[in-house]
């Protein structure tokens, strides 16, 4: 019997986008983690500002590069010619076109949206009650980790009871076999931040289903996500509820995320060489 066909290859180095996902994600990641320490402990302990206002200000900052870098990624989706847009059918006759398109936007960028919605409601609520609650500014970091891996574990047990796409998910058709969570943010992050455009969609997706490993490795990446980041909301809020010194639930919300996640990203990107790795030397 002739050997197995080699799956394809990924139309990606990493090393040529490291700046361009930095660029985009590390004032994400500072504004969101540190900037609220920063403010407040300077703020709260050497100066007479109200609790409100301290709290206002760093995440008024955290919110202006939230959005930029949102606003970005639905330019780079909508705009005239958009080449990283997913596989939607409407979008292969328009690819060219001088129209804009705010209905074909990738999951990830939608979940963006909800999440932001999210949180600016949290945040609201925290610094506008009468009495400004550092507990519950503390949650909007673990509310986010709630809400994704959540998504993740339900995605798994979608996959397993063999549910089918009730809509678009990103290239998954409606009605069309889903697929791992991560599969989804590798696929938009890469295909946007990572500028491989629609041509990363299309391999990426082909090389999902035609690698078993990478079928399986991405399933084991959701559940290592989505159960370590239920298991980590459980632990922050425990902190920020049980303990009685309300900066320390503070400063556990706005730093654990990033840690875990840090940590996590390290353990996958490692895990996906060795994938990798296997796949070269088999074929």
């Amino acid at each position: 019997t002739p050997p197995p066909l080699p799956p394809p290859a990924l139309p990606l180095n990493l090393k040529n986008h490291k700046i361009a996902i930095a660029c985009n994600w590390i004032p994400i990641i500072f504004s969101g983690g540190f900037l609220p320490l920063v403010f407040y402990f300077p703020l709260h302990y050497t100066t007479t500002l109200n609790l409100r206002y301290i709290l206002t200000i760093p995440l008024v900052l955290t919110a202006i590069t939230t959005l930029f870098s949102l606003a970005s990624r639905i330019y780079s989706l909508a705009k005239p010619g958009s080449k990283c847009r997913p596989l939607h059918p409407k979008n292969h006759d328009e690819i060219n076109t001088t129209n804009w398109d705010f209905w074909t936007l990738d999951f990830f960028t939608y979940n963006y949206l909800f999440g932001f919605f999210l949180v600016t409601i949290l945040i609201s609520i925290g610094i506008g009650i009468s009495a400004t609650k550092l507990r519950i500014v503390a949650l909007p970091l673990s509310v986010l980790v709630l809400y994704i891996c959540a998504e993740m574990v339900m995605a798994e047990i979608g996959i397993w009871a063999k549910w089918k796409a009730p809509f678009w998910i990103s290239s998954i058709p409606k009605g069309g076999v889903l697929r791992p969570a991560v599969f989804v943010i590798v696929e938009d992050v890469v295909a946007v931040e990572g500028k491989g455009g629609r041509e990363w969609r299309e391999v990426w997706g082909k090389r999902y289903e035609a690698d078993e490993e990478m079928r399986r490795f991405l399933g084991e990446m959701d559940f290592v996500w989505g159960v370590s980041g239920l298991g980590l909301v459980g632990g922050i809020w425990g902190v920020v509820f049980g303990v009685s010194n309300s900066e320390v639930g503070f400063v556990v919300g706005w730093i654990a995320p990033w840690v875990w996640a840090g940590g996590l990203t390290g353990l996958t990107i490692w895990r996906a060489k060795g994938m990798l790795g296997r796949s070269r030397r088999r074929y």
